[in-house]
This record gives C-alpha cells, structure tokens and sequence, in this order.
C-alpha cells in the first residue's frame, strides 16, 4: 500500500456540510479531546466547505505566527486557523474572496474551527454548485424569518408614509419589470445551452459557463423545471425534455 493512500486513510473523508449543520451538530469527545460532529449520522472530523471570506486576521509577531480566516456560506460562520509557516497558505486570499478549504476540524475554548490542509481560492459561482450538492445530501437549507416590528405611527407621519409608498412603489414596480426582463435573458440563455448538448449538460458546467450571477441562474434552472422544460434525470444533470 502506497503512502499516499495510508495517508487518505488516515485523515478519513473530508465531508461537504452546511456551516450552520456543522456548528448545531452534536460533539463527540473523549474526555477533553474532541472527536467529531455528528449531523445527518455522518461522524465528521474533517470538512470540505467552500464559503466567502468574511474576516482576516494576521498576527504582526514574527515569533509567534498566526492568521485566521472567518468563513461565510449563508448558514453560519467558521473561522480557520493556521499557526508558523503554515499561515503562508493564507498569503494571497483576501476578504471578499471565496474559497475552497479542506481541512481538520478542532475544538477549543468553546469554538469550532477548522485547521486547513488544502485553500484554493474559486469563482464565486462554485457557491451555488455547493448548494445545488448540499441541497441533494442534506435538503434545502432553511431560514428563520424575522418579523419587524410595528409601531403605531401619528396622523401626521401616516400621511407622509403614504406619500412615499406611492413613489417607492412606482420605484419597486419598475425595478421588478427590469428583473423580470432580465430573468427571462437567463432564462433562455441557460436553455439554449442546455438545449445545444443532447447528452446533457452538468450543472456546475452550466454555471461556470453562463455570464450570470449565481443566484440569477439557480432561479432560472428552477423555472425551466417548473415549466417542464428541462428536466433533471439524475442528481447534478440536467436535459431538455
């Protein structure tokens, strides 16, 4: 047996979670050690996630190397950590960025962080392609809604309330017809090219393909599904019907 494959045995499978699942997941330890998270009875010690950098840290001394990277996928917050010369893996990525890590999950002074073997910095639409792959392992990700609160207002301050929703809503109505122009554009731009491979084409292909926002394009394969459009004959691929 090779090293290379003592070594993947070794470190075990690097599963692809929701942050959110991952941090409301139950924690094994053994004693004080931490073990693994368990969600969806997957026992998970290593992770996959791709998420936008939301935070970055480097320490300025020199003897005691530091960064940390705060990590966002819409569910949650995770921090990566490295520590001496490891930190050079976070030299090019930058807030804003998204990226891939790969990596040991650790527990310490109540936080769960990720210590990275492999960052690769990726187009932000491999951020819907995750999603598309969460959605199929786990389900769609779901999220709270949050009432506003309401306060009764004066006379005065409800007349000019109403004054103001007229414009805001001649506002809303002309930016919703915009949308909807360009939803369609999406649209017919992600069938043709489905259209165009008899095979089918992968999802993450599509995407990568498409000069589109990532949210602009989900919305659109979803449409063509509802409309009996296209059609998905097995997880991550999709065909005109």
């Amino acid at each position: 047996m090779s090293n290379n494959v003592q070594q993947v045995q070794q470190r075990g499978i690097a599963y692809k979670a929701w942050i959110g699942d991952l941090l409301k997941g139950n924690f094994s330890f053994d004693g004080e050690r931490f073990n693994f998270v368990e969600i969806a009875q997957k026992k998970i010690s290593r992770v996959n996630i791709v998420a936008n950098v939301i935070d970055k840290y480097e320490s300025e001394n020199p003897e005691k190397q530091y960064a940390a990277l705060t990590l966002d996928d819409a569910s949650g917050q995770i921090r990566a950590k490295t520590f001496g010369g490891d930190t050079k893996k976070f030299l090019d990525i930058n807030i804003g960025n998204t990226i891939l890590v790969i990596g040991q999950l650790r527990y310490f002074n109540n936080e769960l962080y990720v210590i990275p073997e492999i960052t690769r910095q990726l187009d932000e639409k491999w951020l819907i392609v995750r999603k598309l792959e969460l959605d199929e392992e786990y389900g769609a990700l779901s999220k709270e809604n949050i009432p506003l609160e309401e306060k009764p207002l004066s006379p005065s301050i409800r007349k000019e309330e109403k004054a103001e929703k007229i414009f805001v809503t001649e506002e809303k109505i002309a930016d919703e017809q915009k949308q909807e122009e360009t939803n369609e554009n999406v649209k017919e731009s992600v069938f043709n090219i489905i259209k165009k491979n008899d095979n089918g084409v992968d999802v993450d292909t599509l995407i990568m393909s498409v000069n589109y926002p990532i949210y602009d394009i989900n919305a659109a394969i979803s449409a063509l599904v509802e409309e009996g459009r296209i059609y998905e004959p097995r997880p991550g691929k999709l065909r005109v019907i």
